[in-house]
């Protein structure tokens, strides 16, 4: 005869399995959900091919150079980089990406930063 603790552990576990479930299912649902693409204005099209256009070991040196000469938060160094990367793979970044690598590209200019 079971006691009250081992149904009550019974229960939770039937519970725990059933959460888990739940949760693969959504995961499951999420991987069929298709990414929407955003749609985006003409001008930030621009910004982002502006930014595809600057090679990728621009955005690796500009990286650097920031770092060697504590320019910038890591966070922005770590944008710089991840930018680079995503061009190298032939990836545009996203428009976010782009705003935030042009604005940083051109203050680096302006501190003195000279692309290859």
């Amino acid at each position: 005869v079971p006691t009250q603790n081992q149904k009550f552990v019974s229960n939770k576990n039937t519970e725990k399995s059933e959460r888990s479930k739940t949760t693969r299912e959504t995961k499951k649902e999420i991987k069929k959900t298709p990414f929407k693409e955003e749609v985006l204005t003409q001008d930030q099209q621009v910004i982002i091919d502006n930014a595809f256009e600057i090679s990728a070991n621009t955005w690796f040196a500009l990286s650097h150079w920031a770092k060697e000469t504590n320019n910038f938060d890591t966070w922005q160094r770590r944008l710089l980089y991840s930018v680079g990367k995503r061009i190298d793979s032939g990836v545009k970044p996203s428009i976010k990406q782009a705003v935030y690598a042009m604005d940083i590209y051109k203050s680096a200019l302006s501190k003195g930063f000279k692309p290859e």
